[in-house]
């Protein structure tokens, strides 16, 4: 970050872009993908991340500050620890990428338990996705103590009438 006393810098995220380059947000909802520094001017050569947030993306806008590049962001994954048990490798690009791309969306939604659309306001763990989800996850990563713990949350949050 960097900026005079005051400045404020966002950063806006989005899955997609529109035709003219622009964010798509639409499918956001009412989420507010977006982090907000305000600068004290003492930020020159000082790294700034934002806490208790994470955001599902694959562009993000800066805007507020000068010059920005490539050098100036870094993209951190938030997810729980878990061994890498698969991977896979064809001569398909585009089925090399369809696993890639499927890879880091299951990484993603690890967060204590398993949650969907990181990107919007659906953070929820879902029962019936992750049900069929899974098995197959376990196939590339040791998500074995994740499920048992979110199982025991499950049935210690269950009231006496079934409902969680």
């Amino acid at each position: 970050m960097r900026g005079k006393a005051g400045d404020t810098i966002r950063v806006k995220f989005a899955e997609k872009l529109r035709a003219d380059g622009t964010l798509y947000l639409d499918n956001l909802r009412d989420a507010l993908s977006e982090d907000i520094y305000i600068c004290n001017g003492k930020e020159e050569g000082r790294a700034w991340h934002p806490t208790f947030v994470t955001h599902g993306f694959r562009y993000a806008m800066v805007s507020g500050m000068e010059k920005v590049t490539d050098n100036d962001l870094t993209a951190e994954v938030v997810s729980d620890a878990m061994d890498i048990t698969g991977t896979m490798v064809t001569s398909n690009t585009t089925l090399n990428r369809v696993f890639k791309n499927a890879w880091w969306g299951i990484l993603s939604n690890y967060k204590g338990m398993p949650v969907d659309c990181p990107q919007r306001n659906e953070r929820q763990p879902w029962l019936g996705d992750r049900t069929v989800g899974s098995s197959g996850e376990a196939y590339l990563f040791g998500n074995e103590r994740l499920y048992a713990k979110w199982m025991r949350d499950i049935c210690e949050s269950q009231r006496s009438d079934g409902v969680f």
